[in-house]
């Protein structure tokens, strides 16, 4: 086929860099990442997997603090409250569980009826 010129006015995209050096990332788990949450002060990311972790990252340089388990199921949301104090996570098991987020010490579990 024809190759067609840009719009007038377009401007050709730029090539992919790589990530300067020094850039974060997290390291390559065998279970996709279903759900994500940043901590409100941004110490932290919460990352839900669907096969049932959640696991607590540092945000600087994505560092693992803590994995939580519990779920049967694959994690589907994770989110913190407001102050950060703790963290929310659910699963497709109809599961709710509250965790503390410094600590990754669970406090309560919900089953939805």
């Amino acid at each position: 086929g024809a190759v067609l010129p840009p719009p007038a006015g377009a401007t050709p995209a730029e090539p992919e860099r790589p990530a300067p050096a020094g850039t974060p990332r997290i390291a390559v788990s065998a279970s996709p990442i279903r759900a994500l949450a940043f901590h409100p002060g941004g110490a932290s990311i919460a990352v839900g997997y669907k096969d049932q972790r959640v696991e607590l990252l540092r945000s600087d340089d994505l560092r693992s603090l803590v994995v939580l388990r519990g779920h049967r199921s694959g994690v589907r949301c994770v989110r913190f409250a407001p102050g950060g104090e703790l963290l929310a996570s659910a699963s497709a098991d109809e599961g709710v569980r509250i965790w503390r987020a410094d600590d990754g010490a669970l406090q309560r579990e919900f089953r939805l009826p």
